[in-house]
């Protein structure tokens, strides 16, 4: 298969389950490939609300990060690194 089938340079890539398990692998491959990733989750405590994914994933579309690629951007409070509230 030809190369830029897996280049994901400049794109910007919505894992959903991301946090662990299949998510979290296909996450660390769309990071391997180029793209900015955003993961969200299913857990409650893993959760922010809608406006915190969006804020993420508006700000890594904008010109504001422009150099930034290759991402992988935990929208969860804390949550992976074992902050709590």
């Amino acid at each position: 298969m030809p190369d830029s089938l897996y280049n994901f340079d400049n794109k910007l890539v919505l894992v959903t389950g991301g946090g662990s398990g299949l998510g979290l692998e296909i996450s660390k491959f769309f990071v391997e490939a180029g793209a900015s990733v955003v993961i969200t989750g299913r857990g409650e405590e893993k959760l922010g609300e809608p406006e915190d994914i969006a804020a993420a994933a508006l700000f890594l579309a904008s010109d504001a990060a422009k150099f930034i690629t290759g991402v992988n951007l935990p929208v969860d409070g804390g949550n992976s690194i074992g902050f709590q509230t």
